[in-house]
């Protein structure tokens, strides 16, 4: 009799742990299998623009829509800003067009390092230059820095110096007037 109720206590203990791990089962938060960390639409996020590029396979990349040849211009916007019209900004990213066909590899990717943007003028003399400074990068690298010279406010030309991260003056674009390729 005592081999009975012994197997009894052993089958009801048993029976009551297996009891116990399916409700602990069925309660228990489910965490999903970790996935390693991918970019499936490989996007990255320009460091001088703060403006995310992507270029997910299967889709048009970023510059749909226009010359595949010309660069894509980050940041740019935001010159807008700080005195540019919208027709010398078309001038600027003409004259860093004009540079980028003078080096190489090819530049695909022209930013503004819009936490660097300033501006420079007297206004106590009407006649003194409007100069406009940033950090430039291509293809996502600080190349040097840009300074803009838009002291003609009726015309919608720009003249862009560039220099690089030594300060070494790299480009001059003379003046540059885009509006007759805006149209």
């Amino acid at each position: 009799m005592q081999s009975v109720n012994r197997r009894r206590l052993i089958l009801i203990v048993a029976g009551l742990t297996l009891l116990f791990l399916v409700v602990v089962a069925i309660l228990a938060p489910r965490h999903p299998a970790k996935k390693p960390q991918t970019n499936p639409t490989n996007s990255v996020v320009d460091p001088l623009s703060h403006k995310t590029v992507s270029n997910p396979s299967g889709v048009a990349p970023e510059h749909y829509g226009s010359n595949p040849e010309l660069p894509i211009y980050l940041g740019f916007d935001k010159l807008l800003n700080y005195g540019l019209s919208s027709e010398q900004v078309f001038s600027l990213q003409v004259a860093f067009y004009n540079y980028t066909q003078t080096v190489s590899p090819p530049v695909t990717q022209v930013s503004v390092g819009v936490d660097t943007i300033s501006t420079d003028h007297d206004a106590a003399d009407p006649n003194s230059p409007f100069f406009i400074s940033f950090d430039v990068g291509f293809n996502g690298n600080k190349a040097g820095r840009a300074k803009v010279d838009y002291s003609d406010l009726e015309l919608k030309s720009v003249r862009l110096y560039l220099t690089d991260n030594s300060g070494k003056q790299v480009f001059d674009s003379g003046v540059v007037d885009g509006s007759a390729g805006s149209d």
